[in-house]
């Protein structure tokens, strides 16, 4: 089951951009982003969310869950820094960094290092081999996927034709401008 979720501005916009970013999700849409990292077993994003965000990628809720919540990397070339915060839990959560097949090396071993498994994967035109990164999350027995991504991370999915449930969660705001990233 993939499910993604995006919080939006009330102009279809997920960040401000280069611009000091204005907070989208208010308390309840939180809530509601933590009551699917309950039921569902992996979160994804792409590097881009790591590299603008330092997200920790974990579940905060309430209700203790059952098994841990895998956090998942799509990032073809390994950019992922060694300081990221979602790798200072790993592997008490596990983290997966999906990569493309020319991967440099020495930054597979560093994430190794910190605790992360690198899985190499075939890449398509415009990134990874989605199909791919969910056959290898399915064989884990990671039955239910969050794609908290990013704008081109959501695309790829949609376009491929992954996605089962979409959630859009509106906000009464309007970022605007040309730096604003769309979703």
């Amino acid at each position: 089951l993939v499910v993604a979720k995006a919080a939006l501005s009330h102009d279809g916009r997920i960040s401000a951009g280069a611009r000091a970013d204005a907070r989208i999700s208010c308390e309840e849409a939180l809530q509601f982003g933590q009551s699917l990292r309950l039921q569902l077993d992996a979160i994804l994003v792409g590097v881009g969310t790591v590299l603008a965000d330092d997200p920790e990628l974990t579940y905060r809720g309430a209700q203790p869950k059952a098994r841990p919540l895998h956090r998942v990397i799509l990032d073809s070339r390994l950019r992922t820094p060694p300081t990221a915060r979602l790798l200072r839990g790993a592997p008490a959560t596990p983290v997966l960094v999906f990569c493309g097949p020319d991967a440099p090396a020495s930054r597979r071993r560093a994430l190794e290092k910190l605790g992360a498994e690198v899985i190499p994967v075939p890449s398509r035109a415009g990134g990874l081999a989605l199909s791919r990164v969910l056959r290898e999350l399915g064989a884990r027995d990671l039955l239910g996927v969050l794609v908290e991504g990013g704008s081109r991370v959501h695309g790829s999915f949609v376009a491929q034709r992954l996605v089962d449930k979409f959630y859009f969660l509106y906000a009464p705001i309007v970022l605007g401008g040309v730096q604003a990233l769309p979703a």
